[in-house]
Order: C-alpha cells, then sequence, then structure tokens
C-alpha cells in the first residue's frame, strides 16, 4: 500500500468488496447536486482583479437573482497534480486539459492541487472502476493543506454512471483545496509449503482502470461585490479582495457557517470575523428586520465600525486554548 495510506494509519476507512457493493449494483442512483449550477450570472459583468483568490470576482448577478438560494460552479482542472508513485499512473497530462484519461496501472497515489481554496467538495469519474471493488480498495481525501485532513479520507459513495463523491458531512462542503484518490489491490493470499494460507505481504494483481473527471464541486451565494480596492502594492490589494472572499465564501442562503475543516469550537472566532466584515461592508446581506431599521435610521456606522474592530481582534489574536492556530500547519492558500 502506498506511503499516503500507511501514514492515514487507522483513519482510513477501506473500501472493500463488502463496503461498495453498491458500486456493482445496476440500481444505483443518479448523483444529484443539492444547487444548480450559476444562474442569472454574468462572468464579465465586474473589472478582472488579478490578485484576488476569488474565483467568480468578476461574477455578477441580476437584480431578479435570488440571493438566498445558493448555486454551485466547478473546477475541473486541477494546477498541479503528484502521483506517488509515477510509474503507477500514465497519461497524467491530461488531467490539465477538459478531456483527462488517466491509467491506473498499480498501488499508489494521486494528489491534485485545485489553486486555491474553496467550499467545495471532490468527485472523480471512472468507467471501469466498479470491475476492482471486489478485489481492490479505493479512497479519497481532501485538504486546505497539501496533506490530507485527519477524518476525511473516507470511501467514496458510487454513483450511476460511473460517478463517485466523496462526502464527509451531510452538508457536503468543507474548505478545500487539495483532493487525493488512493488505490491498491487486496494482498493475495498464498499457500506456505505446510499447506496453510497465509497472507502475502504487498499488493495483489491489478487490473488497469481509469480515472476520466475529477472535480471540486463549489457553492457560492450569489452576492455581488458593492465595494472595490485598489493599490500599487499587488499585496495590499490581494489582501483586501482575500479578507472579502473569506466573508463571501462563509454565506449561506440565511446566516454564517464556516468552511473550516472542522466546525468546532474556534469557528465561532471566524464566523464573528466574516459576519461583522460583511454586514458592515454589505448591508443587503443583514437579516431584513435589521437591515431596515439600519436604513431608515440614518445613522452613522459608528456602531458596525466598533463592533468588526473588535471582532477583527478576537479573530487574529494569539488563543490560549490547546486548538490554537500556531497548532496548525502552515496554510499553502
Amino acid at each position: 500500500m502506498c506511503a499516503q495510506l500507511a501514514a492515514a494509519g487507522a483513519l482510513l476507512v477501506l473500501v472493500t468488496a463488502a463496503g461498495l457493493a453498491q458500486a456493482q449494483d445496476p440500481e444505483l442512483t443518479p448523483l444529484v447536486e443539492p444547487y444548480p449550477l450559476l444562474q442569472g450570472a454574468d462572468p464579465a459583468g465586474a473589472p478582472p482583479v488579478p490578485t484576488s483568490p476569488d474565483p467568480l470576482v468578476r461574477t455578477t448577478w441580476s437584480a431578479a437573482t435570488n440571493i438566498t438560494g445558493l448555486q454551485r460552479y466547478e473546477k475541473t482542472v486541477p494546477v498541479a497534480w503528484v502521483a506517488d508513485p509515477p510509474s503507477a499512473f500514465s497519461g497524467l497530462e491530461t488531467l490539465g486539459t477538459a478531456t483527462p484519461n488517466v491509467l491506473v496501472k498499480g498501488a499508489g497515489s494521486l494528489r491534485l492541487d485545485f489553486g486555491g481554496e474553496h467550499p467545495a467538495w471532490f468527485e472523480f469519474s471512472s468507467p471501469d472502476l466498479a470491475e476492482q471493488l471486489d478485489t481492490s480498495t479505493i479512497l479519497a481525501s481532501i485538504s486546505e493543506y497539501n496533506e490530507p485532513w485527519n477524518g476525511k479520507t473516507q470511501k467514496p459513495k458510487a454513483y450511476a454512471g460511473g460517478k463517485y463523491r466523496l462526502e464527509t458531512n451531510p452538508q457536503l462542503y468543507e474548505g478545500v483545496r487539495y483532493a487525493w484518490i488512493f488505490f491498491d489491490a487486496q494482498p493475495t493470499a498464498i499457500r506456505s509449503n505446510d499447506g496453510e494460507e497465509d497472507e502475502e505481504t504487498g499488493s495483489g494483481a491489478v487490473k488497469p482502470w481509469h480515472i476520466t473527471g475529477v472535480k471540486i464541486v463549489s457553492q457560492v451565494k450569489p452576492v455581488n461585490y458593492t465595494g472595490s480596492f485598489n493599490s500599487s502594492d499587488d499585496t495590499l490589494t490581494g489582501s483586501w479582495y482575500s479578507g472579502a472572499y473569506g466573508s463571501k465564501v462563509n454565506m449561506m442562503p440565511y446566516g454564517f457557517n464556516s468552511i473550516l475543516m472542522d466546525r468546532g469550537a474556534r469557528t465561532l472566532f471566524d464566523f464573528c470575523h466574516a459576519a461583522v466584515d460583511t454586514f458592515y461592508t454589505r448591508t443587503e446581506c443583514l437579516p431584513r428586520q435589521a437591515r431596515d431599521k439600519h436604513r431608515k435610521s440614518g445613522q452613522k456606522d459608528t456602531f458596525l465600525q466598533a463592533t468588526a474592530s473588535l471582532f477583527r481582534v478576537m479573530a487574529t489574536r494569539p488563543w490560549p486554548l490547546p486548538w490554537s492556530r500556531s497548532a496548525l500547519l502552515t496554510p499553502t492558500i
């Protein structure tokens, strides 16, 4: 089994023939996405911002768009990939095209880098993987970093038409930049000199199979940028748009959540930071009663400014808790 699988240890959930017997079931259900593709959107409605991490920074939605309903966009071409070992794959160069066709010839892993973090989930396609499931193990994983995130390496769920989706939680989405596919054949049982069966070390025989599609599917709330920032310093401009994107990816139909890989107690701090920044800069995202009261009052935004500053401090100060940011891996966003 490849090195990444060994490192994941007990966190890996092996997909055995029993665990994915459904993959060979002709009654598999079609893969249905929870949200429609972008609707009412103009992909070039705003000026380009090369330093923004938001892939939809130029996209604007018409006034008739329902901003309480999430939409989705898909990134189907990774910016980079790493195969381990490279000899287990051929056709890797096709991953950089709209029609990938990778032949998996042996046990190994494939890491895909989609270039930036998205509120997303991972899917891939294979017309012949189901034929392997009685003799092989197949796993998928995701992460914000270039190592699989703890607890996110699991069996992908099989759907009709050779579609597979990694479903790590009922809401599907996580903070995703990297995705993995792990593959290995089951060890082969051999007979020793005394006639008893022993388990052979290493992988069993592999029947080649194909990967014909990979993508991360991202959710987005269809709200427009109502402000902009420009500076002669690209780092400063990029920082402003990174903060705006951080607010945007946390937006849900009627509130905020977090795209953190683990939505635990620390979510509160990032949620407050994103929420207050957004409420301060985008009054259309305020709850209706609060928005109407704010607009009718004619008062200045002193309270919102003060509250935003407070939560910025809360969200960026060192946390005297066991799960502080200093204990996390350095992100590669």
